[in-house]
């Protein structure tokens, strides 16, 4: 399991830290307004991903090599 750390910059000009926490095998990206990018680069197995952003949390499930957006 791999954690990253990303700052971002809310609308508000808060700033909160964004953490990703999965499989070394997650590709993902962050854009400004939010969107994250997410690929399962397995071919075989599907995992978890937990993203948190200060008080908020999201658990998404990715098939091998499905690629997903979502928001937080």
């Amino acid at each position: 399991m791999r954690i990253c750390s990303v700052s971002l910059s809310a609308a508000s000009a808060r700033t909160k830290e964004l953490k990703v926490l999965s499989s070394d095998k997650l590709r993902y990206t962050v854009y400004p307004d939010g969107r994250i990018y997410l690929l399962n680069t397995d071919y075989d197995l599907p995992f978890t991903v937990l993203i948190r952003r200060g008080e908020e949390e999201k658990r998404i499930l990715l098939d091998p090599l499905e690629l997903k957006s979502t928001i937080i």
